[in-house]
């Protein structure tokens, strides 16, 4: 993990003569603050964050936001926007377990990131992938190989998700609509609710299934 405070006072200099920041070290610093925030923030609020609220009569899914400036709380906002929370560059995930990914699952939580980053390379075509969020990265691999190509896999434990495929033309519905279980790219719908090691294993699968030599890397 990158000194942050040092990634500060180098932009400073650059700030302090009214000069225009380099993009490396804008992105460095934002790769930083997301790493403190994923790996410390977050245990924070774990240690006190209740699993459930009562929030009377309210069906719909409520997200709430913090704001925080030096370390002194400045803003607690709530909405029930439908998605808002994929806005966010860090995002931790407790609902129901990816083996038993059932909306009326009540197994202990497990943690998962839409956001945490990995690297796919192709190894004999030479291209490769990159996204901060691992999400991401995840479906542009997987248009690499072909939705359609991915579609046509024989199902297996892994990349079958309560009887739908990684990819296909069916989409899951829950009684509450609240969950979203897949994303549809180019006419298909990809499962995506899983945690990160999922996706790696996924992508293993079915790199190997179609003949890729795959090289992913966790960062």
């Amino acid at each position: 993990m990158a000194d942050l405070s040092k990634l500060y006072l180098a932009r400073e200099v650059f700030t302090e003569y009214n000069a225009e920041i380099p993009i490396e070290l804008q992105n460095q610093i934002k790769e930083a603050e997301r790493d403190l925030i994923q790996h410390k923030i977050s245990d924070l609020f774990l240690e006190t964050l209740p699993a459930t609220i009562n929030v009377g009569e309210i069906k719909s899914p409520i997200t709430m936001a913090i704001t925080y400036v030096d370390g002194n709380l400045h803003y607690l906002g709530y909405s029930l926007e439908h998605n808002i929370i994929d806005k966010f560059t860090v995002i931790e995930d407790f609902s129901d377990d990816e083996n038993d990914d059932d909306e009326d699952n009540k197994g202990p939580r497990k943690t998962k990131s839409e956001s945490h980053p990995f690297k796919v390379k192709f190894l004999k075509e030479g291209k490769e992938f990159y996204n901060e969020q691992g999400l991401k990265t995840m479906i542009q691999a997987l248009q690499f190989m072909g939705l359609e190509n991915v579609s046509k896999l024989p199902k297996s434990k892994l990349i079958t998700f309560k009887g739908f495929h990684l990819v296909g033309k069916e989409k899951r519905i829950t009684r509450n609509n609240s969950r979203v279980w897949q994303r549809q790219v180019d006419g298909w719908w990809i499962y995506v609710n899983m945690p990160h090691t999922r996706k790696i294993q996924c992508l293993l699968e079915v790199a190997e299934r179609l003949g890729y030599k795959v090289e992913i890397t966790e960062l």
